[in-house]
């Protein structure tokens, strides 16, 4: 038996391969470090041996077009492209049939080379897949069960959209699955769908929950539904910020009910306005009427001091009597006098005053 202790040579073949290698990772890092012009000459070099890699990124190049380096050239960029594709590298393969589709209208064509990357495990190819068979768009065939096969395949590979559509096509509770997925990962789109099939389901107030992650993801139906809760509930102010989003962003039910939506809220500012007045005012009244009862009690108090000073000044005996008798009726008001009560002391007072001058007379 023969010793594999030395390495074998590279055949002729293995070593143009690594060179091509090098010239692409030489390529890239030039791009990476902004050089356009070197990066486009190298890929050109190893393009020029049909290196999938490199053709790639050329006609990335051509399709993007770089200032000063390399004019916008779609036809350049699909050559490029279909060099790669014919190698079986699914990027080149989904690239070329996007141009196909949107530039060339070439559906057939773009179709081959969708199903051929998506056959690789092209996650785009397969999403564009499953649009095509739902809807018969670009004449294209519309098969439901391929649409639901295509779709699965993008979703399962982690494609939020896929699995929104996936979720709306198939609906009931598998689509929910499905939306709630892509939900879990921040999708408006899916949080949104699915807040409108648990609003279905009689789950109003989770599926408002979904309504309000859909709105934070700035989905323009999701502001506009949201808006319509919010003045149904009265929070006018919030819902006046999402109409006016939603309108900003060309919603036509948002543009002509954000109108409406401004003067509801601006009568609003207005009634509140006047109320806040009025409740001042009220307030203030009510102040008033506390110090004028203040005012009137010391008043009162004042006054019977003074009453109850002059009194003290008199002979005891009867006019101690009369005193009582005054204030008989209101031993337990001592302190808290009342008007009745100072007019008795006021008469007693008199009383005394008028006797006392009888007596006088009398000994006269």
């Amino acid at each position: 038996m023969a010793s594999m202790t030395e390495d074998q040579p590279l055949t002729a073949t293995a070593k143009a391969r690594l060179n091509l290698l090098h010239i692409y990772n030489t390529a890239c890092s030039y791009l990476e470090k902004g050089e356009v012009k070197s990066a486009f000459t190298l890929f050109s070099q190893a393009a020029a041996h049909s290196h999938p890699l490199s053709c790639h990124n050329l006609g990335i190049m051509y399709e993007r077009g770089y200032a000063g380096v390399v004019e916008k050239d779609m036809i350049q960029a699909m050559k490029m492209y279909s060099v790669a594709a014919e190698r079986r590298f699914p990027e080149s393969q989904y690239a070329l049939a996007c141009l196909l589709k949107n530039v060339m209208g070439e559906m057939d064509s773009a179709m081959e080379l969708f199903i051929m990357a998506a056959d690789q495990g092209h996650v785009s190819a397969a999403f564009n897949l499953g649009v095509v068979y739902e809807s018969g768009s670009f004449n294209g065939p519309k098969d439901k069960e391929s649409a639901v096969d295509y779709y699965k395949m993008a979703a399962e590979a982690g494609h939020a959209k896929a699995a929104v559509n996936l979720g709306v096509l198939l609906g009931g509770e598998d689509g929910e699955k499905w939306l709630a997925a892509a939900a879990k990962g921040g999708d408006g789109t899916a949080c949104f769908n699915l807040s409108i099939a648990l609003k279905e389901k009689g789950e109003v107030e989770k599926g408002l929950e979904y309504l309000e992650k859909a709105s934070e993801s700035k989905h323009v139906s999701a502001c506009y539904n949201l808006a319509k809760e919010k003045i149904r509930k009265g929070e006018l102010a919030e819902a006046e910020k999402l109409m006016n989003f939603a309108a900003d962003e060309g919603d036509a039910r948002a543009v002509k009910d954000s109108r409406k939506l401004s003067r509801i809220v601006r009568n609003d500012r207005i009634v509140k306005e006047r109320e806040d007045k009025v409740r001042r005012e009220m307030e203030e009244c009510r102040l008033d009427e506390e110090r004028r009862l203040v005012e009137n009690k010391l008043r009162i108090q004042r006054a019977q001091e003074a009453l109850e000073k002059e009194m003290g000044g008199g002979e005891g005996g009867e006019e101690e009597e009369e005193e009582e008798e005054g204030y008989g009726d209101n031993k337990n008001t001592r302190g808290k006098p009342t008007q009745t009560a100072i007019e008795r002391v006021k008469a007693a007072v008199a009383a005394r005053k008028l006797k006392a001058r009888q007596e006088a007379e009398a000994r006269k």
